[in-house]
């Protein structure tokens, strides 16, 4: 596996701009402005926990795919508190520093039919894959999902995942798909069973390759 490293980890290590952007949006959930996102110098997301105001990530390094979908790469993003969200094709796959558990990893033998492009009449809209979690020791828990649109608007697809676990547990996710790319805009996932869901949404998209 190929990894580009960014030097958004230099601006981390000591008191940066982004460090400072962060601080403010961790205390007040304000918004940043469209010029704020502008002049952000790294590739930039939102993450939100249910009833909690907006934080800052910064994409801190991408790793490139195994296989031949270039929406599988995995992108590691970094909060100012150095908490982590690992995300592969908009999925939530790995999660560091939440608060009551963390998903450990997420793997499956067939492609996630968000890296082959919900958008297309031709991705499967059911998965198979597995889950590991940090709490409880939960290892290769089973889980069986299944996708439903629920609509379109202004070039945006509305996708509700619902997924069944072999520990009796359900979890449901929402995805916000680009009609024309496939790519996810925004979600709202829940990586953890009984647990908030969490917004994310990339404000300042890796324009790397």
């Amino acid at each position: 596996m190929r990894c580009l490293w960014l030097p958004v980890i230099v601006a981390l290590s000591g008191c940066s701009w982004v460090d400072q952007v962060s601080e403010r949006l961790d205390r007040s959930g304000v918004d940043l402005s469209s010029q704020q996102i502008a002049d952000l110098p790294y590739a930039s997301a939102y993450a939100q926990w249910q009833g909690m105001p907006n934080a800052l990530v910064v994409l801190a390094y991408v790793e490139q795919p195994y296989h031949q979908y270039p929406s599988s790469k995995t992108y590691k993003w970094v909060s100012q508190d150095k908490g982590m969200i690992v995300t592969q094709a908009g999925r939530i796959t790995k999660t560091i520093g939440m608060a009551g558990a963390d998903l450990s990893s997420l793997y499956a033998s067939t492609p996630d039919p968000l890296a082959l492009g919900l958008h297309l009449a031709s991705t499967p809209k059911d998965w198979s894959y597995s889950i590991d979690w940090a709490r409880g020791r939960f290892d290769g828990v089973k889980a069986n999902s299944s996708f439903v649109r629920l609509g379109e608007h202004d070039g945006v697809q509305e996708w509700k995942e619902v997924v069944n676990l072999s520990i009796d547990k359900q979890l449901t996710n929402l995805f916000w798909v680009d009609s024309a790319t496939g790519r996810v805009v925004r979600s709202q996932q829940q990586p953890v069973p009984d647990l908030p869901s969490i917004e994310f949404k990339v404000v300042k998209g890796f324009k790397g390759k």
